[in-house]
């Protein structure tokens, strides 16, 4: 009778251990599978080669909750890739700009087998 037991609260033990490693594997993936979906959500407005990066950068980063980590993938987001708006706000700095209407005449001491050249190809340029 006290074999049976035993033998009985060994099975139980068993298959409570076997139970737990199951759960503690379906809550990892679970957490994969969320890390990677938020990863996805947080990279949408990346380029494909700005996404694959981050998403290498990503994996670092420690899951706690879903909160926190959206949090923690924002800074990275921010710190690693700068918004596309800026540079593109330079660039059209420069767009409106007026081309420049004055002859430019360069201040330099050549000497006098290098003027020659010079003065060739500022003529050539002006046409």
């Amino acid at each position: 009778m006290v074999e049976e037991l035993a033998t009985r609260a060994d099975d139980l033990e068993n298959r409570l251990n076997e139970e737990i490693e199951r759960s503690s594997a379906l809550k990892t993936q679970m957490t994969q599978f969320t890390k990677a979906e938020l990863v996805a959500e947080a990279s949408e407005s990346l380029t494909e080669t700005q996404k694959e990066k981050f998403k290498v950068l990503a994996e670092s980063v420690e899951f706690i909750d879903e909160d926190v980590f959206v949090q923690k993938l924002e800074t990275l987001k921010e710190s690693y890739f700068a918004s596309t708006d800026e540079s593109k706000a330079v660039v059209s700095d420069f767009d409106d700009a007026e081309p420049l209407e004055e002859e430019v005449k360069p201040s330099y001491s050549a000497n006098p087998e290098m003027s020659a050249y010079v003065s060739t190809i500022s003529r050539t340029l002006k046409k």
